[in-house]
This record gives C-alpha cells, sequence and structure tokens, in this order.
C-alpha cells in the first residue's frame, strides 16, 4: 500500500508543534499552562446524552465519546511529564503547580463522574476492547478514592525520599583505623571517638582493603536514614493498611497483589525462592570484585549509526524506519504510520513519551536523547533500552489511550517492552562473559533486588507469621554472608515506600520476557509473534496470547516453574518454536 502523502504532511506538521518543545525547557510552558487551564470536565461534554446504554454498540459509542473528550487532558499530562524531567525556571513552578492541580480536580471529576459509572457498570465481556478499557478505569478509580488519603501518602513519601537524600554518616570509628587516612575530609572529634563521613560510599569500599572497615561503612550507610524515617514509613504502613481494611483485604500486601498477575503473597514468594541464586560477593565487597573484573569490548559507534543497526535489526518484527533527517525518525509497521522518533543528542541516553499513539486519533511521538558516541558495553545496551521503549509504544494498536498507556495489569505492563529489549540486544551486542564486569553486576542487581522484594513483601504484611520470618537467612541466600543489622533493611531504598510489596514486578517481568524470547526465538514468523505479544489488535487478555505463544498451561504457578526449569536447565539444545 503506498504511504500516504497526507499522513506525511500531518505527522509533519505535528512534529513542528512539538519540535520546539522538544529542544527548549522553558518558552512552550506558558502555552502548554494556558492550555492545561482552559480544559474543561470530560462529563460536559456528555452531558447532552444520557440515555441509558441499550446494548454493547451503545457503550462503545460512550466509550470512545469519553476517551475523545478526554484526550487533551491525557496529552497535557504526559507533555506535562516530559517538562518536569527537564530544568524549570522559577517563574515557571508555580504555574505548572496550577496545572497539576486542575489536571487532578478534572481527573477526579471525570472518575466520580454518573458517565463513568454507567459505563463500568455495564457487562463489556462481549467486546475484548471494552474489557481491557473497562480494567484500567477500574483501577484509576481505585486509586482515586481518597483523596485526602492521597495527599497524606504523597507527603510521607516525600519524607522518606528526603530523608534517603542525605549522604551524610557520623561512624564510631573508634581504634578501629576505618578511616583512610590520605583522605582528610572526615573531622575528627575526640571526645566521642565519632566522625562525620563524607566520601563516596563506592569509592571508599574500593578504597578500603580492611574487609571490617568494609562491612562497618556499609552498614552505616544502609542504616543513614532508618532513624529519620521511621515515623514515615509507619504512617505509610498504617495509612495503606487502613486503605485495603475499607475495601476487604487483611493488608496492604493483600489488596495491592490481588490485582496482578502474581495475585497472592504466596505466588510472589515462589517466584521470588525460585529465582534466588547466590553471588559471589557480599556487596561491601562488592565494588572491589567489579573493579577487578574485565569490561566486555565493543566497537564505537555514534549515536545515529548505533539506532540505524538498531532499526535494521527490528526490520524481521515487520517495522520500517525513515530516517528522514538525523533528528526525524518516522516509524511505520507493516505499511501502518505509527508516529516519529525526535532524535536529540544529550549527556545522558534516555527516551521520553511526548503523545501516546491512539488508532483512528492521534500518531505517537517520543524523544530519544543520546550521547554522541557510544564507546561502551553500558551505553549502547542504554541506547537499545530506550529504542525498544520508543518503538513498543508506538506500536500500541488499540483505538483507546488507556489501554495504549496502562497495562492490563501493573506486574505484566512492561512485558512487551522487554522481550522486544531482549530481541534486540541478542542481535546487536555480544553475549556476556560470566567474569565480566557487566555480568557480575547485572547478577548482583538483580539479586539485591530479589532480596529487597522480600523485604518489601514483609513490610506491608499483618499477617503471622511473616511470609519470610528471618530475612537474615534470605540475605546469607543471596550473598553469602550475614547483614546483622535486620532493623535496618526495609529503609534504605524509596521504593518501600513508593512501591512496597509490588517491588517484584521488576525481576517478574524481566524473567517472564526472558522466558517468552527464549520460547520465541526461533520462530519462523516473527512478524506474527510481536503481533499477538504487542498489537493485539483483537484486544486479546493476556493469558490468551501467552497460551498461543507458549501453549498451555498458562497459570501463575505454571509459569513459575517453567521459567525456573529453563534456568536450571543445561541442555543448550534450541528451544523449538510453540506457534
Amino acid at each position: 500500500m503506498p504511504k500516504s502523502i497526507l499522513l506525511i504532511a500531518l505527522s509533519f506538521s505535528l512534529y513542528l508543534s512539538v519540535i520546539a518543545a522538544a529542544q527548549s525547557a522553558v518558552s512552550p510552558l506558558p502555552l502548554l499552562v494556558e492550555q492545561c487551564l482552559r480544559l474543561q470536565p470530560a462529563e460536559q461534554v456528555l452531558i447532552s446524552s444520557p440515555t441509558p446504554l441499550r446494548n454493547i454498540d451503545d457503550a462503545v459509542a460512550k466509550s470512545r465519546a469519553l476517551e475523545a473528550s478526554m484526550l487533551s487532558l491525557f496529552n497535557v499530562k504526559d507533555r506535562l511529564r516530559y517538562y518536569k524531567s527537564q530544568p524549570i525556571a522559577p517563574e515557571y513552578q508555580e504555574s505548572l503547580l496550577q496545572c497539576q492541580l486542575h489536571l487532578a480536580d478534572l481527573m477526579a471529576e471525570t472518575l466520580t463522574s454518573p458517565v463513568l459509572a454507567q459505563l463500568l457498570r455495564f457487562n463489556n465481556q462481549e467486546n475484548e476492547e471494552q474489557f481491557q478499557l473497562g480494567l484500567r478505569w477500574r483501577g484509576l478509580a481505585d486509586d482515586n478514592a481518597n483523596l485526602i488519603y492521597k495527599s497524606q501518602l504523597h507527603t510521607s513519601q516525600a519524607a522518606v525520599k528526603q530523608g534517603l537524600r542525605s549522604q551524610a554518616l557520623t561512624l564510631q570509628f573508634g581504634n578501629t583505623n576505618c578511616d583512610i587516612n590520605h583522605e582528610r575530609e572526615a573531622q575528627s572529634i575526640p571526645q566521642t571517638g565519632k566522625k562525620s563521613f563524607d566520601k563516596n560510599i563506592a569509592a571508599y569500599l574500593i578504597k578500603q582493603k580492611d574487609s571490617r572497615c568494609q562491612q562497618l561503612v556499609w552498614n552505616a550507610y544502609q542504616g543513614r536514614a532508618r532513624e529519620k524515617n521511621a515515623k514515615a514509613l509507619a504512617r505509610i504502613i498504617r495509612l495503606k493498611n487502613e486503605a485495603a481494611a475499607r475495601v476487604g483485604y487483611r493488608d496492604h500486601t493483600d489488596y495491592s497483589l490481588s490485582k496482578q498477575f502474581l495475585s497472592t503473597p504466596e505466588l510472589v514468594k515462589a517466584f521470588l525462592n525460585s529465582v534466588t541464586r547466590r553471588v559471589d560477593s557480599p556487596p561491601w565487597k562488592f565494588g572491589i570484585s567489579l573493579s577487578q573484573s574485565p569490561k566486555t569490548e565493543v566497537a564505537q559507534f555514534d549515536s545515529i549509526s548505533m539506532l540505524t543497526r538498531l532499526y535494521k535489526a527490528a526490520e524481521p518484527l515487520g517495522f520500517n524506519v525513515e530516517i528522514v533527517t538525523d533528528n526525524i525518525h518516522r516509524v511505520w509497521h507493516q505499511d501502518r504510520l505509527l508516529g516519529d522518533i525526535f532524535f536529540s543528542e544529550a549527556p545522558t541516553i534516555r527516551a521520553d513519551t511526548l503523545r501516546f499513539p491512539v488508532v483512528g486519533s492521534q500518531f505517537g511521538q517520543l524523544q530519544i536523547s543520546s550521547k554522541p558516541l557510544l564507546n561502551s558495553y553500558r551505553d549502547q545496551q542504554a541506547l537499545i533500552k530506550a529504542t525498544a521503549l520508543a518503538l513498543a509504544t508506538l506500536a500500541s494498536s488499540s483505538h483507546h489511550y488507556l489501554i495504549n498507556a496502562l497495562g492490563e495489569t501493573r506486574d505484566t505492563s512492561q512485558l512487551g517492552r522487554l522481550w522486544l529489549e531482549y530481541t534486540l540486544t541478542d542481535t546487536i551486542l555480544p553475549p556476556l562473559n560470566d567474569d565480566s564486569r557487566e555480568q557480575k553486576l547485572a547478577l548482583y542487581g538483580r539479586q539485591l533486588k530479589i532480596f529487597r522484594a522480600k523485604v518489601a513483601l514483609n513490610f506491608y504484611s499483618s499477617a503471622e507469621p511473616k511470609l519470610y520470618p528471618n530475612l537474615s537467612n534470605e540475605f546469607i541466600r543471596a550473598f553469602g554472608k550475614k547483614w546483622g543489622k535486620t532493623e535496618d533493611y526495609g529503609y534504605n531504598f524509596f521504593a518501600i515506600a513508593d512501591e512496597g510489596p509490588m517491588y517484584y514486578q521488576h525481576i517478574w517481568q524481566e524473567s517472564l520476557a526472558k522466558y517468552v524470547y527464549q520460547k520465541t526465538k526461533n520462530c519462523q514468523d516473527q512478524v506474527k509473534v510481536f503481533d499477538i505479544l504487542m498489537i493485539n489488535e483483537p484486544s486479546s487478555r493476556l493469558e490468551q496470547r501467552l497460551e498461543t505463544l507458549l501453549g498451555s498451561p498458562i497459570t501463575a504457578k505454571s509459569l513459575i516453574k517453567r521459567i525456573n526449569d529453563v534456568t536450571l536447565s543445561q541442555d543448550q539444545r534450541p528451544i523449538t518454536c510453540s506457534l
């Protein structure tokens, strides 16, 4: 099918309206705020047709009308999130706050409106896309149920974040000679034997050769925020458990997991136990171990050349990317225009969503920022991650913003992106040796996340005995050494206050995506694999798509076992395609 000149012209005109915003963190803000403050409640658009829903066609029509009236709000919200990630001049901060409050008010009006309540009461089982849309609306409505609770929660979470930002430690060195003598930043306090510690913790652990001192300083650093954050975290636990009790759950752990693919604490525990592996050094010695490991050598590429290789690697999946200019990359899939990627050079590598695609309403727009030269495995991997995010976002194929922007469950929302990341990585980067710095860092980081997920699972649970009665043993299982200060376990990472029991989702999605990749990488028709997993035009539920790709049974328990069996298997024969 010939590519439409009209579509290209439309896409380019949309780009002109965005590229100035993408290249400037100041000048577009007044216009954005003005647009934001002019937004009206969605229900006013629909109030003229409050007729009862007689059939699924009525429900579909009203859902699309509601979504169309909300699309400007969603677009402004996404653009606002982008600008908040950039430096913002002080004179614009107050107006941006007003915009945020206005958006929150409009969203709250919609989530409590009779129109949405009518749609959620309607039986959407006849239409898969309507069912998927209902899941998203219900999730938003549940999260918005108690605004006072949310305000108190955000205040406490901000206090925890502030407490963790402090790098200051006061250590009782005594006569242990743990100070590094040639560094004079520390100020002695002879009367108490205490010294303020303002060195970089990672640099200290590498330079310090005494293992006792390494552990002493590492322990102190992990507990640096416990006293500051104890009250705020206790308040967060109370607020979240009270909210769970109001809707009939024992505690926040049970409630937060009830809507996930791994829907019970017992399933999450089974998964975490199955992926626990001991690494070769405890955290306080890991810096030295890492510094002594060889880096993985890669050929140097400039960012545009690397992106060109990535776009080429995505072609077997049905993608075609036109590099119109170095800064404009137009993305097609199977002759369907998806949208544009805007490229710019920057000190860090990242992808930002400027606008989600909505079939029939708007094309997608993303920005990829990258260093000019990529001369390390880490930098090239970061650009692969950014490209996978951009292509996965643009490939969304629903008529509804919420389906394209939110996952069916939180713990499966990144599955397609991660699968695409594994696919591109396997094509572009060399395999890692077991003793390489990158492989050691990946394995260590994974086990640290697994241990923290176990801590988070316990933290909000009121069950007795706890799922993990002895977390000290879990630390030993992962790192081979004891971390004696068990009281510090829950106070050294912000996700305990933000994600809580959902912290496991990162490891779970990585594990599931890797398993799906291993099971499908030998399929001859990779376009079909991509269509089933990510395009999903029929709006099939995840279990249906996984059953098609992997074969049955598709349950949480069976997938945990299958993932573990593949990980432990010593059989290196290729896995045959299930399609």
